[in-house]
């Protein structure tokens, strides 16, 4: 396995010190649909330690239950009774640097200025980008995510790049900094070879 790093000033030294990965929501569908992704998950998790939001937990497996994907449904119940909790307050002493990432699993908690920053990151890209009230609550969750990862000092994976950019360009042009985000196509090239961030996303900034 090569691996995966950023060539941005700020974010580059928290990715390569330590060693987080943060799943999107679509993600986790897709592990529990795709034995492949589910697979590549893992083999990924023995070298960094893995983070989900809570609010993952209304996203993965969510619907009626005589529809929703059994395996889902499973992962669901196994992030709320049995992953540890962490929020920005206590990643760091819970989660430390020198500390063995491999196979370790957390559930991180939102507190309020992650929640404040989705919302100012939401009413800037109305402002930028024109849009209603109403398009901007359809991103509501990816908005909170997106800062969940910031403030993890991780890096993001997910299959839904373009939406979580748009936050990246607006924390960038305010703090100077990255979130570096990879696809699941980007972890797979990671097997073989070395892919960085941002130099994977086309047309960016």
């Amino acid at each position: 396995m090569m691996g995966l790093s950023s060539n941005c000033p700020v974010s580059s030294f928290f990715f390569s010190r330590n060693k987080r990965m943060f799943l999107d929501s679509c993600v986790l569908n897709q592990a529990c649909e795709d034995q492949d992704v589910a697979k590549l998950l893992e083999v990924t998790g023995e070298k960094y330690s893995t983070f989900i939001a809570s609010i993952s937990l209304l996203e993965v497996g969510f619907g009626p239950r005589d529809k929703a994907d059994i395996k889902q449904q499973q992962e669901v119940m196994e992030l709320y009774q049995h992953t540890k909790t962490v929020n920005s307050s206590s990643i760091d002493s819970i989660d430390v640097l020198n500390s063995n990432k491999a196979g370790k699993k957390y559930l991180y908690i939102p507190e309020e200025h992650e929640w404040f920053g989705a919302r100012h990151n939401l009413i800037k890209w109305m402002e930028q980008e024109n849009v209603g009230g109403s398009s901007a609550r359809k991103q509501q969750n990816d908005a909170l995510i997106f800062m969940c990862a910031w403030n993890a000092n991780s890096f993001l994976i997910t299959d839904n790049v373009k939406d979580f950019l748009r936050f990246n360009v607006i924390l960038h042009n305010e703090h100077g900094g990255h979130l570096p985000i990879f696809s699941l196509e980007d972890l797979k090239r990671s097997q073989t070879e070395e892919v960085v961030f941002p130099c994977n996303v086309k047309n960016y900034l």
